[in-house]
């Protein structure tokens, strides 16, 4: 019977696989890394959770980098969104005509123009001296 798979894809040139094996080498490494600390530990009289705590430290360290790191992204994309409708609703609600029409207009009497608050006519400040 013939396989199915193809030639350079061995089960063992797979990602799968070579992930698996990581990880499992990582495990005995931390697992041989964590007895030999337990065992300097019982040398020493100190009780075994002081051995357990640089393991437990790193284990709040990578789960603290992997939240950041998704704060980080969220941020971003937040961002990008916030950019992405503000584009969208800039490209919707302004038309040129609306541009016009608000250069064009004359001040007059007290509002905020150019010049600031204050008494307007013929688009003049007049209350400035």
């Amino acid at each position: 019977m013939k396989s199915c798979m193809h030639e350079g894809n061995t089960p063992h040139n797979s990602l799968g696989y070579k992930a698996g094996r990581l990880a499992v080498r990582m495990r005995n490494r931390v697992a041989e890394w964590n007895t030999r600390l337990a065992h300097l530990a019982h040398k020493r009289g100190l009780p075994l959770w002081v051995a357990k705590l640089p393991f437990i430290v790193f284990i709040m360290a990578v789960i603290g980098l992997f939240a950041a790191s998704l704060f980080l992204l969220a941020s971003v994309l937040l961002i990008l969104a916030i950019i992405g409708f503000s584009l969208i609703a800039i490209a919707k609600g302004m038309e040129s005509d609306d541009i016009v029409e608000l250069d064009s207009q004359v001040l007059e009497g007290y509002c905020d123009g150019p010049d600031g608050v204050g008494e307007y006519a013929g688009g003049e400040r007049i209350d400035k001296d």
